[in-house]
């Protein structure tokens, strides 16, 4: 059954219900007191692989991205990679696997995702540096002195096959820093 224009318990949140909960905010708060939001990822529809694509993906990441800047203004959101912002969704393999000459599959969305924060100025030239090449992962410091920790949910993803050689290579990189 399609869910109705403000959707449905089981289906993305389509626009027109994004949209009216920007509208709320506008009149139930006073953004002006925002210092920063939060946003924890899952931009790219749910839709079945076969109707996906990376052009879809690319899209919707930057139309949902525009869409917080226009809506929010200044205020900068700290935004976080959902299981199901990438194609396919839900896999997320560590660079280990890779090598120079052969890239990991997922980089472009890395470095397209930090582009976009960084276009927004939500974070900074070399926290997106950082993003791109740490599976769209990063930190940054609100000018209220809270620090931001924002990580690839695909980590935790359980179905995500890979998982147990990204914590392998995570926790080789934490010991050596």
């Amino acid at each position: 059954m399609p869910a109705s224009r403000f959707g449905d318990y089981l289906c993305d949140t389509p626009a027109d219900l994004a949209l009216s909960s920007f509208t709320s905010m506008r009149q139930n708060v006073n953004l002006s007191s925002v210092g920063f939001a939060i946003f924890t990822g899952d931009v790219v529809s749910h839709d079945q692989t076969d109707q996906q694509s990376r052009a879809l993906v690319e899209y919707e990441e930057r139309v949902a991205y525009e869409t917080f800047k226009a809506q929010l203004g200044a205020i900068p959101v700290f935004a976080a990679l959902g299981n199901h912002d990438t194609i396919p969704s839900g896999f997320n393999e560590p660079n280990s696997f890779r090598n120079d000459s052969q890239p990991n599959e997922m980089a472009w969305d890395y470095e397209l995702v930090s582009s976009l924060w960084q276009e927004e100025g939500w974070i900074n030239s070399s926290t997106a540096a950082y993003a791109a090449a740490h599976y769209g992962a990063y930190a940054s410091t609100t000018k209220e002195g809270l620090r931001i920790i924002s990580i690839n949910t695909d980590f935790w993803y359980t179905p995500n096959i890979f998982n147990v050689g990204l914590i392998y290579e995570c926790l080789n990189s934490t010991s050596r820093s």
